[in-house]
């Protein structure tokens, strides 16, 4: 499967992440990826409370498979280099979202919820 670099590197560009975001967020890489597991519950918990998206987990797969792949999601985006091996890893993550027909709007709502997990951990 073809990973379209250039447009990738526009729009991290665009949304204005960079090396300096990354090296801001290093301190809680560790705990956010420690997290993983608990993120992944929250995740599916949330995600299984929507009647549009309790359908779909529950025609895809087993809830382990799903938390253990949104676990590893999660610590990837902390542990994973900030170049084309991250770049290429959510890209796939997009091209599997469109296979199951996932609305753009749900996968937004998930980026959110990492957000506020991230933001909540780093709070305390």
């Amino acid at each position: 499967m073809s990973v379209p670099y250039e447009k990738l590197h526009f729009f991290r560009e665009k949304i204005g992440v960079g090396r300096e975001d990354w090296d801001n967020l290093k301190p809680y890489h560790r705990l956010f990826s420690e997290r993983r597991h608990d993120f992944a519950e929250y995740f599916y918990d949330f995600f299984f409370a929507i009647p549009e998206t309790r359908l779909i987990l529950r025609q895809q797969t087993s809830g382990d498979h799903l938390r253990a792949a949104w676990a590893d999601w999660f610590r990837s985006l902390f542990t994973l280099p900030l170049d084309e091996s991250l770049l290429s890893y959510i890209w796939r993550i997009g091209i599997r979202h469109v296979e199951v027909y996932l609305d753009q709007r749900f996968s937004n709502l998930g980026f959110s919820l990492a957000r506020q997990y991230c933001y909540r951990m780093m709070s305390a």
